[in-house]
């Protein structure tokens, strides 16, 4: 059974359709690449996934749960999946280490004693451990979305969730949290990426969707898909991203 199947999912935002009939899978271990151009629905598409917004027509399952807008449902399935957004949403008042812990103890009820030993744990793992007490305003903004990350890892999902996570930065900080997603790649975590990481799709993904006005264009090994691209719209595409 697929960790993440999508069955004929529709969205639409007022007379605007988003989404349209979009049908995928995600196995677990398999890292699957969302690429595509601004208003092409790949962000609705990574949130309809996380339960953050509904659909209108269609199905989707997470580790063979549906996701549709119930609190007992939707408390399970944040609990299974991490999110990781492009402006961070970090706690300002918060140290980086006390972001972490946040939701390990209300959410998850851990003691603040195995809260700390995660946050620790996923911390190292980004390469952060030096700035724990540090508050988030005190971080450049590779740091932060690295802390953003291990707060999501903390969690121990079974699937990763990354909303353009890189954009916002300057190519030397992009670079590490870049370094941070091979990283977890290699640890064959389950995630899907909405992403302008063209180098790290085609080197570590299992899987690329090229999305356009809101439907699946191209699908396929990421390896195959740019070296013989189906359509005129993702060869259009990969000549304005890959220099």
């Amino acid at each position: 059974m697929s960790l993440v199947a999508l069955r004929k999912v529709s969205k639409s935002f007022g007379n605007h359709k988003v989404l349209r009939d979009i049908d995928l899978e995600v196995q677990t271990g398999e890292i699957l690449s969302i690429v595509g151009r601004s208003g092409s629905g790949k962000s609705t598409l990574l949130r309809c996934i996380n339960g953050l917004e509904t659909i209108d027509k269609g199905d989707i399952q997470v580790n063979g749960m549906p996701v549709v807008q119930d609190k007992r449902c939707l408390q399970q399935l944040h609990r299974d999946v991490g999110i990781v957004f492009q402006s961070f949403n970090l706690f300002p008042h918060l140290t980086v280490e006390e972001n972490i812990t946040l939701g390990l103890v209300r959410g998850k009820g851990l003691a603040k004693s195995e809260a700390l030993e995660r946050a620790h744990r996923a911390l190292s793992s980004v390469r952060l451990s030096d700035k724990a007490r540090q508050y988030p305003g005190r971080l450049s903004g590779g740091q932060q979305q690295r802390a953003a990350i291990a707060r999501a890892i903390a969690m121990e999902p079974v699937l990763l969730l990354f909303d353009e996570i890189t954009s916002a930065l300057d190519p030397q900080l992009k670079s590490e949290v870049v370094y941070v997603l091979e990283e977890l790649a290699s640890q064959n975590r389950t995630m899907i990426l909405v992403t302008h990481e063209m180098a790290f799709a085609r080197r570590s993904g299992s899987q690329i969707i090229f999305m356009h006005d809101g439907k699946i264009w191209e699908k396929g090994d990421p390896k195959v898909v740019f070296e013989n691209p189906n359509t005129e719209e993702f060869r259009s595409f990969l000549s304005k991203v890959i220099r």
